[in-house]
């Protein structure tokens, strides 16, 4: 099947590693000029990659959607906002003193 984005090889991996009982919210703890933050690979697929297709996997596997609120909120992306809504995911998780909403109004 014909893929110009080149994510079939990434999403093959993921299922791969998934399959193989990879832990989805082992993360690198992060500094951010204040608590730091959790990089989980839904972190990454979502709030860095932007890849939605990987973010979906992640989270029909059982990641926690949490991880990946205050990126995806910033960045305002509707696919991904709703992708997290869809997984249940706490909007009203606080960090460093604020909501993912709160936050987007800082920057």
């Amino acid at each position: 099947r014909d893929d110009p984005s080149g994510s079939a090889p990434a999403l093959e991996c993921a299922r791969l590693l998934i399959e193989r009982g990879t832990e989805l919210d082992a993360a690198e703890q992060v500094g951010d000029e204040g608590e730091g933050f959790r990089a989980t690979a839904l972190w990454r697929a979502l709030g860095w990659q932007k890849h939605a297709a990987l973010g979906r996997l992640l989270l029909e596997a059982g990641a926690n959607p949490d991880y990946a609120v205050f990126s995806v909120a910033f960045e305002g992306n509707p696919e991904l906002l709703d992708l997290l809504h869809a997984f249940h995911a706490n909007w009203n998780v606080v960090h460093d003193g604020h909501t993912p909403v709160s936050y987007t109004h800082l920057t």
